[in-house]
């Protein structure tokens, strides 16, 4: 694992792409390394909250007042990499915000009135899901502090049944036919190695590159999957009613139980079970009551803040 496979899921990210300098017979690389402040939600997103004045408003412990889709829901070095040398990489962020430019032009499609949603659409949203899912810095941390609690649990294997061990492995997300596999591996090594191997998981940093906090990322596509077969239904905010947006938009857990996301001041989409598979986006009004569960979710959900379009509409949160 590590900086090479976080994004071997098909999103694109090699680590590989550097700039090279020759001296004379010499080639050393130079990983690009440069940006410091990423968004954990994306400014395309945040931009969709303004007003028509351009105005964003926030509300914090701070109170209410005007912000820059710049500098809110950010993080230092969220998404920078590190090789095995500890070179820094801008890397993933780059791979990110290459994303964030097809994402923005499907928000900026599906706000239009009277467009037409197609399936790709469908799929492009669902894809935007479960990105913003798993990328939130505190499920960054939660997957790794998850990979050491599995790298602990694994040296257990000798003390374990093999229903005991799949059932304990099962709570961190671990596939039944995988266990098995697993458990008939990890018996045929001592208990001493397993340990010793797990007492080095345990040490390393969030940024080391055997595993740092973003191969969280790589659940990105297990989570599309889950939400592709849900039912998908954009809302549009009625007049003289709007959307805010928190800097948790998604729930941290039970996604399958159902969310619903404001994907800008004016439409949200609810994601709800299905019986069967799904393959259709559908569009409509949005009551009232739908509108203000939807903000006080995103209110009670956030970390720090909410934005929205106007400090009148966040006084009412």
């Amino acid at each position: 694992m590590g900086a090479e496979s976080l994004w071997a899921v098909g999103v694109g990210y090699r680590p590989r792409d550097r700039n090279v300098a020759t001296r004379g017979k010499a080639s050393v690389e130079f990983m690009s390394f440069s940006k410091q402040n990423h968004h954990y939600i994306p400014q395309y997103w945040l931009r969709g909250f303004r007003n028509v004045k351009g105005e964003l408003y926030g509300k914090s412990l701070r109170g209410i007042k005007p912000v820059s889709t710049r500098t809110v829901m950010t993080r230092d070095w969220l998404y920078t990499v590190f090789d095995t040398y500890w070179n820094p990489s801008d890397a993933l962020e780059d791979v990110l915000s290459g994303l964030e430019s097809e994402d923005a032009r499907l928000f900026q499609r599906l706000r239009v009135n009277g467009y037409q949603e197609t399936e790709s659409d469908r799929v492009h949203l669902c894809r935007v899901m479960a990105l913003q899912a798993v990328r939130h810095p505190d499920v960054l941390r939660r997957g790794h502090r998850l990979a050491k609690r599995l790298a602990s649990l694994l040296t257990q294997a000798h003390d374990l049944s093999q229903d005991m061990f799949k059932a304990r492995v099962a709570e961190l997300g671990i596939h039944e036919s995988d266990a098995d596999q697993w458990y008939l591996a990890l018996r045929g090594h001592g208990k001493e190695l397993l340990i010793d191997q797990a007492t080095n998981v345990l040490a390393l940093s969030p940024q080391a590159a055997v595993l740092p906090e973003q191969e969280s990322l790589a659940a990105t596509p297990i989570v599309e999957q889950m939400v592709r077969s849900m039912k998908l239904a954009l809302l549009e905010a009625p007049s003289g009613e709007c959307y805010v947006l928190g800097d948790t938009p998604l729930p941290q857990s039970n996604l399958k139980d159902g969310f619903s996301v404001p994907l800008s001041a004016s439409l949200a989409v609810q994601v709800i079970p299905a019986k069967t598979n799904q393959t259709t986006l559908t569009r409509r009004a949005a009551t009232e009551a739908e509108v203000r569960d939807i903000n006080r979710t995103q209110t009670e959900n956030a970390l720090t803040i909410v934005v929205g379009p106007s400090a009148e509409v966040l006084a009412r949160l």
